[in-house]
């Protein structure tokens, strides 16, 4: 394998995106892909962030696709190369090497052993996502899931390390040196999560999210992120403040049971509403699943729906704050 050159690196970064995203940018996807240990990890990694920023435009898509087929991987064909890619992103068709039957088992076992200890400890959280749907709906598993989300509240976050250790998980906090950038235009942070344990012996994970609650009941969700701004790279985290309304309506006040389990969740019209902003998204199929999943198992409540899509627009606002 040939190894990083970051001169090469640099080129190939200033080539494919030419002027198509801001310098700053560049120099955040650099960062990426310098950490990884040879130049076809990195182009692995690449091909991804070309395919989120030209897949509107299918001629520069191709062209560039094209090129890394040419250049950096031998022996793989663009029609290859775009379903790798969308399997990648999609997460609806593999998760690493596991098969249907592994994947849905190690979300069973993330479920049971974070949920406990979670409960154990006396921890504040919700576990979101898409498994609380067909846990909700008691409908078996028919995806593949990537990792078990959890939300949990900022003050208990120190004691995720102790959970994780001696664990079958390799627990990551990268909050004060995200490689996640924000997108002003959708007004959100984008990349993986900040927080993440990784299974150990294949690449599931449980992925965590950072709110504070508030005594007012409101909830403020955390988002990390990094800017180069004069040559310096600056840690910032992104607030996004939900109300007391919102929050009563967004999250459940009752707890669902799994096995011997219980945990709280977002109501099924939360996570409805989120999943069909996702959807609309580069890579987002998955969401368009679970979509058809609730439409076509739940009696969506019309009048909630309603009052989550103004709160939300009430909650658009959010502030930007540098970490020292």
């Amino acid at each position: 394998m040939e190894p990083v050159s970051k001169r090469k690196l640099c080129n190939l970064v200033q080539f494919l995106f030419n002027d198509h995203v801001s310098e700053e940018h560049k120099k955040l996807l650099l960062l990426k892909y310098d950490n990884e240990i040879s130049l076809e990890d990195a182009v692995s990694k690449l091909v991804i962030d070309v395919y989120r920023s030209y897949y509107k435009d299918e001629i520069k898509l191709n062209y560039y696709l094209n090129f890394l087929c040419d250049e950096y991987l031998d022996g793989i064909s663009l029609d290859e190369l775009k379903e790798k890619i969308l399997r990648k992103l999609e997460s609806n068709f593999e998760c690493g090497n596991l098969s249907l039957e592994e994947n849905h088992e190690e979300v069973r076992k993330a479920l049971l052993f974070i949920c406990r200890r979670l409960n154990e400890e006396k921890i504040d959280y919700y576990v979101v996502g898409s498994v609380p749907i067909y846990i909700k709906l008691n409908i078996p598993f028919s995806r593949f899931h990537s990792d078990v989300d959890i939300a949990v509240s900022h003050k208990d976050i120190d004691k995720l390390g102790e959970i994780f250790k001696d664990s079958d998980y390799e627990y990551m906090d990268n909050r004060l040196f995200s490689q996640k950038f924000f997108d002003y235009d959708e007004k959100r942070a984008r990349g993986g999560h900040e927080i993440v344990a990784q299974k150990k012996d294949n690449e599931f994970s449980i992925g965590i999210f950072e709110f504070e609650r508030l005594d007012d009941g409101s909830i403020i969700k955390k988002d990390y992120f990094s800017e180069i701004v004069d040559g310096n790279l600056i840690n910032r985290v992104c607030k996004y403040h939900y109300g007391k309304k919102f929050t009563n309506l967004y999250y459940s006040k009752d707890y669902l049971h799994y096995e011997d389990v219980k945990f709280k969740y977002c109501t099924i019209e939360g996570t409805y509403l989120l999943k069909k902003k996702n959807a609309s998204h580069i890579g987002r199929n998955k969401d368009s699943y679970d979509v058809q999943i609730i439409e076509n198992n739940y009696a969506l409540d019309q009048n909630v729906i309603n009052k989550l899509q103004l709160l939300m627009a009430e909650a658009a606002n959010y502030e930007i704050d540098e970490i020292n």
